[in-house]
């Protein structure tokens, strides 16, 4: 009986010793339950006091309720309520996810992803990304990437780029730097090789003249564009023949246009010139012939018009003090003539006249082969309108080949003078001066990083507080791509213009104007359209 027995005992046995060791396992799942309840993230009661501790680990779950403590180790997922107070201590690692709400101090790592709601303090770094929002208060350091919606205050270093999306209103502060942003390239919708359109611009308002010398065998054409660059109408000169050099100069202001034709053969005189006259619309208005015109006085190889009055430079005139002295004629804008200019000191071969600007009752009159300080050394001249000179301009540093007056222009009561022969930074590098209208020098400027053979001051402009320069051989993008280089009135260098998809033989910068809101450059070299056919950029800002 004792061993019938054993069979059911083993079973009592066994079971009691599986109760008592699934109990076991039954207590140590509760009492480890009840250990966590603090740390589950669905708890209800969290904890009235923070851990003296942090976490050595990062908690899977977000919780509920945040630490007053950051963790040591960052939550993988974030807070499902946010923080009432930003943390006093920067994370160690960067968040995978943005914060609702912004640090007081700057993470030690930026994050990966932009926050959602701006900072109130300025980074002392830019970030990597973009804010979804601008920040309250302007960066210390320039962000190398644009943004994606602009600031409401300025940067007090302005962004090596752009913004992508424009202010939606203006800054209440001013930036020392105007935003240039990419050019608009105008092409000449039939152009050709050896069209050279771009040789010479002009600007005034919302209008655009451009002129190709090259276009019809050299007889020549213009063209007027909107500000939009949108083509307005096509000047061709009436009765016009093959070689005329037809926009080989021309000039804008108000209502008129005037495009010189410096090669045309007046009466049979070859290359005595002549400059006609059109309204803004395009039509025809006057040609312009000087009563003594002879051969080779290259009449119109320079053009201007302020106001009511037109300037006419005829650069091989003989003005009674030598050969090849020069002369400037002044015009009504219906081609009436007032009377002519000439140097009071003019010698054989001063070009006197090869540029001309004029502004009100100022005029300002290039004579890039005046000898006086070399050879070619060159000179300028301030007239007023009423034909009294009132100085000669010669820098004390000129020296030989300066060629110092080859490029006028004139604004406000400021003028500039482009010397493409100055050897300051090497041979032929190139400089331009800054005046005022009395004549008084203000500042000699030459390219920023400029180089040897580069000819800076190639093509000059002003309008108001803004000068530009144009280096027509810079090698920027490839032997003779050319650039611009933009200044204040008062010489200050701003920055240099490049064309986008210029490349070698452009010769961008030959020709440059400028308006209140806008700079054209000239690129005749471009091969857009043909071997030197030619183009045209319009920058903004």
């Amino acid at each position: 009986m004792f061993m019938s027995l054993f069979p059911f005992a083993s079973l009592l046995l066994s079971f009691t010793a599986g109760m008592i060791y699934g109990s076991s396992l039954t207590l140590v799942a509760v009492i480890t339950t009840l250990l966590n309840m603090n740390r589950q993230p669905d708890t209800l009661f969290p904890s009235m006091q923070p851990s003296i501790m942090p976490s050595n680990g990062p908690s899977l779950p977000p919780t509920v309720v945040p630490s007053i403590i950051p963790s040591l180790f960052p939550s993988i997922s974030p807070s499902l309520f946010d923080r009432f107070a930003p943390s006093e201590f920067p994370s160690h690692t960067p968040s995978i996810r943005p914060t609702k709400i912004p640090s007081t101090i700057p993470s030690l790592y930026p994050s990966t992803k932009p926050s959602l709601i701006p900072s109130l303090k300025p980074s002392s770094g830019p970030s990597s990304i973009p804010s979804l929002r601008p920040s309250l208060k302007p960066s210390l350091t320039p962000s190398a990437n644009p943004t994606s919606v602009p600031s409401s205050l300025p940067s007090s270093s302005p962004s090596l780029h752009p913004s992508v999306v424009p202010s939606l209103r203006p800054s209440s502060i001013p930036s020392s730097q105007p935003t240039i942003l990419n050019p608009r390239k105008i092409n000449a919708f039939d152009g050709a090789e050896l069209d050279s359109f771009g040789f010479s611009v002009d600007v005034f308002e919302e209008t655009i003249v451009i002129g190709s010398f090259g276009d019809g065998q050299r007889s020549g054409s213009a063209y007027l564009y909107n500000e939009d660059g949108v083509l307005l109408t096509k000047l061709i000169p009436p009765g016009g023949h093959t070689n005329e050099y037809f926009g080989y100069s021309v000039a804008i202001s108000s209502d008129r246009v005037v495009v010189g034709a410096f090669m045309d053969n007046v009466n049979n005189l070859p290359a005595s010139g002549s400059a006609y006259v059109f309204d803004t619309d395009g039509d025809f208005v006057i040609k312009l012939v000087p009563d003594e015109a002879a051969i080779l006085d290259m009449f119109g190889e320079s053009v201007a018009i302020s106001g009511d009055t037109i300037a006419i430079g005829a650069p091989q005139h003989e003005a009674g003090t030598g050969l090849n002295t020069g002369t400037v004629f002044l015009y009504d804008k219906d081609g009436e003539f007032l009377h002519e200019l000439v140097a009071s000191d003019g010698k054989d071969h001063d070009n006197f006249g090869e540029a001309v600007d004029i502004s009100d009752d100022i005029i300002v009159i290039g004579a890039p082969n005046d000898d006086s300080m070399g050879t070619d050394a060159g000179s300028a001249y301030i007239f007023n309108k009423d034909g009294t000179e009132v100085k000669k301009l010669v820098p004390n540093d000129l020296a030989p080949s300066d060629n110092f007056g080859y490029s006028v222009a004139i604004s406000g009561d400021r003028l500039v003078v482009g010397s493409f022969g100055d050897d300051e930074n090497g041979d032929g590098s190139g400089s331009a001066y800054i005046y005022t209208t009395s004549g008084d020098l203000v500042k000699k400027i030459i390219a920023q990083g400029g180089s040897a053979n580069e000819r800076f001051g190639r093509g000059v402009a002003i309008n108001g507080d803004k000068v530009i320069i144009g280096a027509d051989r810079d090698e920027h993008n490839g032997g003779t791509s050319g650039a611009a280089y933009v200044f204040t009135s008062s010489g200050e260098y701003r920055q240099k213009l490049i064309a986008p998809d210029g490349e070698s033989g452009d010769l961008f910068g030959n020709a440059v104007a400028a308006s209140d809101h806008k700079l054209v450059v000239g690129a005749y070299g471009d091969n857009d359209k043909g071997d030197g056919s030619g183009s045209v950029y319009i920058f903004y800002f």
